[in-house]
Parts: C-alpha cells; structure tokens; sequence
C-alpha cells in the first residue's frame, strides 16, 4: 500500500510536469517530456517564437540582416550575458555553437608546456554481489563529455605533450565526500599548471 502512495505521487508529479511542459514548449506528446533542451530540444515555446521572428527577417533580406541587421543583435545578446555572468566588458563574451566547440576552442588555443595536466572525470560503481556478497566495482563511464576527452587526449599526443590523468568518483556517494576527494586529488599533483575539464553528464 505504502509503494503504491509512493507511486502515485510520483505519478501525479509527472502529470504535473508533463502538463507544465506542454504549455511551455513545443513538444506536443503528453507521454513525452524534454528536460535536456541544451541537447536536443524542445525548445519554450516564447524562445522558439522569437527564433522563427529572426529567421522571418533573414529570409525576407538575407544581405541586409548578415552586413547589417544581425551585429546589434549579437552586440545585444553580448551585453545581456555579460550582466547576467558578471562580466564588466561584453567584448570578453564570445557566442559559440555549443559547449564542446567551446571547449575545444579553448584547450587548442592555450600554450601548453610538458609539465601540463590535464584532468578528465570518470565514474565508478560499486555493488555488492547476491551471491557471494563481495562488493564488485566497475568503471561506467566518464562524466567528462566524450569529444572532450578525445581532444584532451590528442593535446597529450601532439608536442610539448602535456600530461593526462583521470579523477574517479564511486558511486554510490555523499556530495561532501566527492567534493573532499577533489580537493585531496588538487593537492597531490604538483604540475606547473592544472586544467579541469568537465562538461558533465549525468551518470544515474
């Protein structure tokens, strides 16, 4: 009785969401709900409007809006953002098509020397097996994006060769405790220079 409470607020809760999301996105499937929109959608439905009113005016005068019209735009959007992060000069805001293309941009324009590390994530579980009940640990996967560690690999593969290592979480764990081991994991490197990368995804 208790697992079906359970089960029906749960339930009721999805409704909710579902309904929510509905009203505010394009996603038309009421059995379908979109939270990952920075991956592949739905976009709300007030961003997606304004998007179909800017590729109105591109279509209508494409010369137009690329030699003129799109700069006070992007100018715009620099300065909204810039307020938004903190950041006193807009100019220092650069608009990318996504987050690995940033990324990438970044780590092929640093000057890296051979005593670099850079650090990339991985994520480890730990069960306790039914029959014996011996914990069996095993290496999931890496909560660093996987274009991402392939660029920090081959930036280990080119000259000045700059060194790779890999941060470990095990699941199941305590934010205090992950968090603890980053700051011990921080301590025993002693490279000239440490770079993190992480652009996470979610493991569970």
């Amino acid at each position: 009785m208790e697992c079906c409470a359970i089960l029906a607020s749960i339930l009721d809760i999805s409704t909710l969401i579902t309904v929510s999301c509905i009203s505010l996105s394009a996603c038309g499937h009421a059995y379908e709900v979109h939270v990952c929109t920075g991956s592949f959608g739905s976009l709300p439905n007030y961003v997606l409007n304004a998007y179909r009113k800017i590729e109105d005016q591109v279509e209508s005068n494409p010369d137009t809006f690329h030699r003129l019209d799109y700069k006070p735009l992007l100018i715009e959007s620099r300065k909204q953002i810039a307020k938004f992060i903190g950041v006193k000069d807009h100019d220092e805001v650069v608009l990318v098509p996504n987050t690995s293309d940033g990324l990438n941009t970044v780590l092929r324009n640093f000057i890296w020397t051979k005593e670099d590390l850079i650090i990339t994530c991985a994520w480890n579980a730990c069960f306790i097996c039914c029959y014996c009940s011996d914990p069996l640990t095993f290496t999931a996967g890496t909560t660093t994006y996987d274009s991402i560690s392939r660029t920090a690999q081959y930036i280990n593969d080119i000259p000045p060769h700059p060194s790779t290592t890999q941060f470990n979480i095990l699941f199941p764990d305590t934010w205090d405790n992950i968090i603890e081991n980053w700051r011990q994991f921080l301590q025993d490197i002693k490279s000239v220079s440490t770079i993190f990368l992480c652009e996470a995804e979610a493991p569970f």
